[in-house]
Order: structure tokens, then C-alpha cells, then sequence
């Protein structure tokens, strides 16, 4: 991969990609005028084909939302296309007659309120349920329409209405000069005239134009949301979604916000599809187009605009024309195949001199849910485990489990393998929800309240095995837990609002400044599955700190380390600990927790059996049977 001439094109100055891009949008409106005979199809009407491949995009580009951003396989999103179309049909046709240019938008809400309506249930699920789900969702809305005389039935719909002609014959004729090819050259003759009436009957052009404009709108739209705290969201939710709730992104509600997104620009695709051909019958949204527009994204690359639209362009084009195929996709996405070599770059480095010295320090932004008024046991502790039992059906993972952790505290929670110390974290951070007892934080109930939202209240955590987003880059694994504080939507990002500027450059600053605090600033554009073990293991904490947290659950972060490392990895937590965070240490590495904790909790088969400081647990007769056992004349 010849990355090098990739940094120079985006190392161009801004006015110069403008132009570049500008000529480009160009071209591809002229080629209907042009008709290259590399491209010219002699079968069909080369601007009606360019209408198809136009429309094709258009669909790849909302399902790549779907699928390639929020990892969602959809096998139904022709049911989308369809209600757009079938919307505009019957309020533009005799059921209605309404103006084109208000049906459109009323095609396009509907098919959003469709992708709503969905996805509110059905996003509960995943994988192959959710593609079954949708599936079927295409086929009821086809057989619908194929079922419904007031929808046309078999028969369809026509005299779907469209633009205004321009002007009436003859002058609203439009004469522009013949172009053609001679030897490679375009010629012009001003004498013989292409002749066609501005969206009549006669020709596709100003209807692929049309297409072509709403394709080039999508695009832009796509980079500004892609860029900004929603597709961050989108791309964690796809890498992990688990560890996404946990970082504080509610997974649920983008999962949803992209489902209405990619229904909103199908349901425009397939306005615009009925409009330009007048007539639409359930014939046209079969099954086998919704696997030839899932074709185009994978093919093309998901998750890369640009890969999409090549992709899309050969699903759509190559029946016209004779050609192959590529299994590997002819864009992967967006630079981050973890295949690639170390350097992981993407794109322009923000690595400058912004970037100074770290004044980091936690910021003061609370959460905005008040907590539930009940008189904590322990004043000044920000963490109480009350009588906390967990069962898993017969099995009790954790029994009547107490324990609390004071504000500014390192307290490690220690135990043999199969103790209950993880399923301890996961009680604590809503991912699992207790059989029995309470967990109080801050003095208010968190039991019951979803992953994220108590990531937002201020628990962080990192993971026994390290879960960060691997086709991300170091920076947007720490801008996804910055974002957790922030609150900036769509719109926002579409229009590049003042808060939007605004929360993406703290963000920014933000995440520098952590990865510069755990030492891996000049890997801020490496892609987190090329880290080193240990960077991806700071990455982790500094995506956890990232979030703003007041407590920061550690689980086994020296797994794997060698005893240099773990000597770094003990100054850290007390450099953690230093910037105002309280920590939570889960460990096994007995030296690590006495020389770095303030108390332990010692847990065996579920029970805590010991708590005090290093000293106390290391001679507390409980804990070394734990350990290391006891003959059984002891033990008598």
C-alpha cells in the first residue's frame, strides 16, 4: 500500500482539495454530455444507467450506516426504499396528486418513522436474530403492497408525478451542442444539437443530476456525522458493544439513531427512483435487491464511504458491462485494516504543538442525575457493597458480600481463581444485576440503572481482557470515553454548531493529554490493534479516565507484564490515584497489591473472608488457607 502518496494528498492545502473535489463533482455531472466511450453503455441509455448507478449509491451509502458504521446486519432495507417510493407514488399519483416537492420529504419522513418503528423492538437483539428479524420486515412490506388494490396490487402504480417541465414546446426545449469522440478527442458540433426537454419523458439526464446532488449532499453529511461523537458511537457500538455501554455510550439509542438515519436516505432513493420512472410495481423491490445493495457495501469495503460508492457502482454498472469481481472489497475501511503496516496513520496527524506539556486534571462535571436520597453507612465512603448476593440459578457467585471503598483509596479486591472478584465488577457496573443487597455510590442506589448510565454517574472500568476498539485509532478509543460528557447529537454535528466545535476540541484536547499522561501520545494515530501489549493495556485506563470517573475499576491490569512492567504499572496507579480518582484493583500479583493498595477485601467462594491493610491480610491466617491451603491435621 503506497502510503506515501496517501499523505501527500492530505497534506494538500484545503483550497487545493476544494478544487479538486469541485472539478471532480464536475466531471461526474458532465459525463451524460460526454458519454466516454470507456463508460458508454451501446445496449441501454448511458444517463439512465448513470440514474441507476446513481441510485445505488445513494442506497449503499444509507445501509453502510447501518451495517458498516453501527454494525448492524440489515437484510431488509429494500422494505425502506420501498416505502419511500410506494409514498411518493400514491400522494403524487391519482390517489392524491400532491406537489412532488412535498411528497418527497413525506416519503422520506415515512420511511424514517418505518426504521423507528423497527428498530425500537427489534434492536434488542443481535447478529443473525436481528438479520432474520429484517429480513423478514422486506418481504411483509413487499407482500403488503403485492396484497393491497389501493397500493396497486401486482399491477403497480403510474402516472407518478414529476418535476415541472421547463418552459412548453418547443421552447422549453433545451438545445445543448453535441459532444463526441474522435480518436480520443471530445469534438464539438454547434450544428447538430442533443435535444431534451428538462425533466419530460425524453431523457434521464436532469434526473441523474438530480440523484447525483442528493448523493453528493449524503456524502457530506456522512464525513461531518462519521466525524463526530455520534459516529464514534457508531463504531464502538460495532467493535464492542458491551465495552461501548461501558465507556458510557448508550448503545440502544444510536443503535436506533442510525436504523432512522439509513431509512431516511433509502426512503429518498426510492422516492427518486419512482419519480424518474413513473411506474413502480412490488416487482421492483424484491428480495435480491436488498442482497445486491448489501453486496455493494461489503464488496466495496463497510464502513468506507468511498469503498461503497465503488462498490455500489459495480453491483450497479457491471450488469451493462461485462467484468470480475473482488472478494476483498475494492476500498478497505477507511485505512484500518489491522493488516496494514505499524505506522496505523490515518489521514492528516494532529500531533503538534497544541499537544504541550500535559496540564491535565479531572474535571469537575457532574452528572446530572441526582442521586437517591438514603443516609450512606460509612460518611465518607463513595462506594458501599451491601449484603450483595448474586446467584446464577443454582449457583451463588457472590453471598452476602460487604465492603466499602473511601473517596482518594486504592483498594484492591483479591481472591483464588473463581472467588467472585470479576462478577464483583460486573455487579458494580451494571452488568450484572444482584439477586439480593445494595450498591451505593455517592450515597444513591445504582442497582438497576443501565451500563451507561452508570458509567456517566462515575464508575469507570477497565476489562480482564483488554476490550478496546481494535479498527480504531488510539485517539478515538480515548474520544469515545470523552464523549460519554458530552451531549452534542446529529444536527449538531451536521451544521457544526458552536457546542459541537466546541465539545470536539475539548474532547480532543482531552484525550491528547491522557494519552500523554499514560505515555503513548505519539501513538495517538496508531490503530489500537497494532499497540503493544502494554500501550494497549494504558490505552484502556486512559479511554476508563477519559470518561471523567470518580471511582476507576481496575481488573488485572498487570495480566501479562513482566515484572518491570508491573513496577511501572504500580507508579501509575498511584499517579492514578494522585489526579483525584479513587481505584478499585482487581489483581493476582500479590507483590503489586501490598506494595500499591491502602486496604484489601479478600473474597473465597463468593464470601469475603478477610478485609484490613497489606500488613493485616498478608498474616491473616484465612487468607494464606485461601492461598495456599492447609494439611487437614492443621485444619482439625
Amino acid at each position: 500500500m503506497n502510503t506515501g502518496l496517501k499523505s501527500k494528498v492530505t497534506s494538500l492545502p484545503k483550497p487545493v482539495k476544494i478544487l479538486i473535489w469541485l472539478l471532480l463533482a464536475l466531471l461526474a455531472y458532465a459525463l451524460p454530455l460526454l458519454e466516454p466511450p470507456i463508460l458508454s453503455t451501446p445496449d441501454s441509455d448511458f444517463a439512465s444507467v448513470l440514474f441507476t448507478v446513481s441510485i445505488y449509491c445513494l442506497v449503499a451509502l444509507g445501509l453502510n450506516i447501518v451495517v458498516g458504521y453501527a454494525g448492524l446486519l440489515d437484510l431488509g432495507y429494500v422494505g425502506f426504499y420501498a416505502i419511500g417510493a410506494y409514498t411518493v407514488a400514491i400522494l403524487t399519483s391519482f390517489h392524491a396528486s400532491w406537489p412532488l416537492l412535498l411528497a418527497i420529504p413525506v416519503g422520506v419522513v415515512a420511511a424514517m418513522v418505518s426504521g423507528i418503528i423497527l428498530g425500537a423492538p427489534t434492536l434488542r437483539v443481535r447478529g443473525d436474530y436481528l438479520a432474520i428479524v429484517t429480513l423478514g420486515f422486506g418481504e411483509i412490506i413487499r407482500l403488503v403492497v403485492l396484497n393491497t388494490e389501493w397500493l396497486g396490487a401486482s399491477k403497480g402504480i403510474n402516472n407518478i408525478g414529476r418535476p415541472p417541465n421547463i418552459g412548453n414546446e418547443p421552447d422549453g426545449l433545451f438545445e445543448l451542442p453535441h459532444l463526441f469522440w474522435d480518436n480520443g478527442t471530445v469534438l464539438l458540433d454547434t450544428k447538430d444539437t442533443t435535444k431534451f426537454l428538462i425533466f419530460g419523458y425524453s431523457d434521464a439526464v436532469p434526473f441523474y443530476w438530480v440523484a447525483l446532488t442528493a448523493v453528493i449532499v449524503v456524502l457530506f453529511a456522512d464525513r461531518l456525522i462519521k466525524n463526530s461523537r455520534v459516529g464514534r458511537a457508531w463504531e464502538a457500538t460495532r467493535e464492542d458493544e458491551d465495552a461501548a455501554e461501558l465507556m458510557g455510550v448508550p448503545t440502544f439509542k444510536f443503535k436506533l439513531l442510525a436504523f432512522a438515519t439509513g431509512a431516511f436516505v433509502g426512503g429518498l432513493a426510492g422516492g427518486l427512483f419512482a419519480t424518474q420512472q413513473s411506474f413502480i410495481n412490488p416487482q421492483s423491490f424484491l428480495l435480491l435487491f436488498s442482497i445486491l445493495y448489501l453486496a455493494a457495501v461489503v464488496v466495496g469495503g463497510q464502513g468506507n464511504r468511498w469503498g461503497v460508492l465503488i462498490g455500489a457502482f459495480l453491483v450497479a454498472y457491471l450488469p451493462e458491462r461485462s467484468a470480475g469481481s473482488r472478494t476483498s472489497g475494492c476500498w478497505p475501511s477507511a485505512w484500518r485494516s489491522c493488516c496494514w503496516p505499524r505506522c496505523g496513520r490515518r489521514g492528516s496527524c494532529r500531533r503538534d504543538a497544541r499537544c504541550g506539556p500535559s496540564s491535565w486534571s479531572r474535571s469537575s462535571t457532574s452528572s446530572k442525575r441526582a442521586p437517591e436520597e438514603r443516609r450512606p453507612l460509612v460518611p465518607e465512603a463513595i462506594l458501599e457493597v451491601q449484603n450483595l448476593t448474586l446467584k446464577f440459578g443454582g449457583l451463588t457467585a457472590l453471598d452476602d458480600v460487604t465492603f466499602h471503598i473511601n473517596e482518594g483509596e486504592i483498594l484492591g479486591l483479591i481472591g483464588p481463581n473463581g472467588a467472585g472478584k470479576t462478577t464483583c465488577f460486573n455487579a458494580v457496573t451494571g452488568v450484572y444485576r444482584p439477586t439480593s443487597g445494595d450498591i451505593l455510590f455517592q450515597g444513591g442506589s445504582i442497582v438497576g440503572l443501565k451500563k451507561h448510565k452508570i458509567t456517566q454517574r462515575g464508575i469507570a472500568r477497565t476489562f480482564q481482557n483488554i476490550r478496546l476498539f481494535p479498527t480504531m485509532t488510539a485517539l478515538e478509543n480515548v474520544l469515545v470515553g470523552a464523549d460519554a460528557q458530552h451531549s452534542t447529537g446529529m444536527l449538531t454535528a451536521l451544521f457544526r454548531l458552536p457546542k459541537h466545535r466546541r465539545e470536539e476540541r475539548d474532547g480532543h484536547d482531552r484525550a491528547m493529554e491522557l494519552l500523554r499522561f499514560m505515555g503513548i501520545h505519539r501513538k495517538a494515530d496508531e490503530l489500537a490493534a497494532n499497540l503493544s501489549y502494554g500501550d494497549q493495556r494504558r490505552l484502556e485506563i486512559a479511554r476508563a479516565m477519559a470518561t471523567n470517573p470518580k471511582l476507576i475499576c481496575l481488573d488485572e491490569p498487570a495480566a501479562g507484564f513482566n515484572p518491570a512492567e508491573k513496577v511501572e504499572l504500580m507508579n501509575l496507579i498511584r499517579k492514578v490515584r494522585d489526579q483525584g480518582f479513587t481505584v478499585l484493583l482487581i489483581e493476582h500479583d500479590m507483590k503489586l497489591v501490598m506494595g500499591v493498595t491502602d486496604r484489601i477485601v479478600v473474597l473465597e467462594f463468593g464470601s469475603k473472608i478477610a478485609e484490613g491493610s497489606p500488613a493485616e491480610i498478608r498474616d491473616n491466617p484465612a487468607v494464606i488457607a485461601a492461598y495456599l491451603g492447609v494439611d487437614e491435621e492443621d485444619a482439625s
